[in-house]
C-alpha cells in the first residue's frame, strides 16, 4: 500500500497513523467475523483487488485511534489489573480470585475462579470456509465490547443490529468462555460534549457508557454464517453486474430532502422540509414564489470507507449522479 498526506499530516502523527499491527489472515477461504457482517459485494470485491492501492493518510486517524485505545485495554489488563481493582475498593478476596488469560490445560480453574479473557482470536471450520475473530474481553463468562464511536450512533443506534451480529459470532467462536446469554457494549465518545449532555436528555450523560444487548440463539447464529457462506460461493466468479447492490442502507444513504426556506435571507432553520421536490416546490408557488428551495442530496456515506470503491461500478454510478461527497 503507498500513501498520500494531501493534509501535510506532521510525521510524527503520520507515522503512528500508519502503523498497523493487527494480525491479519489472509488465507484462502477465510474471513473474519467483521468482514462477515459486510455486503456480500463488498466482500467479493475486495477479493479482487489487485496490487497496491493508494490510499490517503487522513483515511487512518479513526482506525488508528481506535486501535490505541484497543491495545492499552489489553496492556492494562495483562499489567498489574489485580492492583488497580484493589485500589478501586473490591474485596481482596475478590481480587485474589481474577485470573487473566487462563490456559486450562496448564492451569485449571479453580472453583470460585474469575476469568478474564482479553483479545485473543479464535478460529473456527464451517461450510468449507475458516471464519476467524478476536474478541475484547470477556469477564466472568460475559462479553465486553469496547467500541470508540461518535455520540449520534448511540443516539440513533445505528449500529446495534451490526454490533449483536458481530457479539454473537464472537460467542460462537469462543461457546467454552462466553457463557452468558447477554454482552456490553463499552462506549467511549470521541466527541462528547458536557454541554450538550446537560441540554439534551437523549444525549448521552456521561463520556462512556455501557449497554447491554442479548446475544442471538447459536443455531441462528450458524445458519446466518452458512447463508453468507454459500452466497459468497454461489457469486464468487461472477461478473460484478451480477452480484446483488448495495442497499441504501449498506451504504447509509438517508433519504434526499427539500428544505423550504420562507425567508431566502434566513436559512439557519428551514420554513419546512419536504421528501420530494415538487411539494416543495408547490409550497415555494402558494407563497408567491419569494421563498427558496435548497435540495440536500443523501450522500453513499460508505462509499468513503470501501476499500473497492476503485473497482466497484456501482460507486461509479453514485458518483457520476453527485451521491458520492468528496
Amino acid at each position: 500500500m503507498k500513501y498520500t498526506n494531501k493534509d501535510n499530516i506532521p510525521l510524527a502523527l503520520a507515522v503512528m497513523f500508519l502503523d498497523d499491527r493487527y494480525d491479519y489472515n489472509r488465507s484462502e477461504k477465510t474471513i473474519s467475523a467483521t468482514s462477515l457482517l459486510d455486503t456480500t459485494k463488498q466482500i467479493i470485491l475486495s477479493q479482487r483487488l489487485t496490487g497496491e492501492g493508494v490510499e490517503d493518510v487522513s483515511n487512518r486517524i479513526a482506525s488508528s485511534l481506535g486501535s490505541a485505545i484497543h491495545t492499552a485495554l489489553e496492556q492494562a489488563w495483562l499489567n498489574k489489573p489485580h492492583e488497580i481493582m484493589d485500589s478501586l475498593g473490591y474485596p481482596l478476596d475478590v481480587v485474589e480470585m481474577v485470573c487473566v488469560n487462563p490456559t486450562e490445560d496448564l492451569f485449571p480453574l479453580l472453583p470460585g475462579t474469575i476469568p478474564v479473557y482479553v483479545e485473543q482470536r479464535a478460529s473456527k471450520q464451517i461450510a468449507g470456509w475458516t471464519i476467524t475473530g478476536k474478541f475484547d474481553i470477556i469477564i466472568d463468562g460475559r462479553l465486553n465490547d469496547l467500541k470508540n464511536r461518535q455520540a449520534y450512533a448511540y443516539i440513533f443506534q445505528s449500529n446495534a443490529e451490526k454490533d449483536i451480529l458481530q457479539a454473537s459470532i464472537y460467542r460462537w467462536l469462543n461457546q467454552d468462555k462466553v457463557t452468558q446469554e447477554d454482552f456490553s457494549i463499552l462506549w467511549l465518545f470521541t466527541d462528547w460534549s458536557k454541554k450538550e449532555a446537560r441540554q439534551n436528555k437523549d444525549y448521552p450523560q456521561k463520556r462512556w457508557i455501557e449497554q447491554k444487548y442479548r446475544l442471538k440463539p447459536l443455531e441462528e447464529i450458524e445458519e446466518y454464517i452458512v447463508n453468507k457462506l454459500n452466497s459468497i460461493d454461489k457469486l464468487l466468479d461472477k461478473p460484478e453486474s451480477e452480484l446483488p447492490e448495495c442497499t441504501k442502507e449498506d451504504l447509509w444513504m438517508d433519504d434526499p430532502v427539500w428544505k423550504y426556506y420562507k425567508d431566502p435571507t434566513k436559512t439557519a432553520r428551514s420554513t419546512k422540509n419536504f421528501t420530494s421536490q415538487s411539494e416543495a416546490n408547490m409550497r415555494l408557488i402558494k407563497d408567491g414564489n419569494v421563498g427558496l428551495v435548497v435540495e440536500y442530496k443523501a450522500y453513499a456515506k460508505r462509499c468513503g470507507y470501501c476499500p473497492c470503491s476503485t473497482i466497484c461500478e456501482q460507486y461509479l454510478d453514485l458518483k457520476s449522479k453527485g451521491l458520492i461527497q468528496e
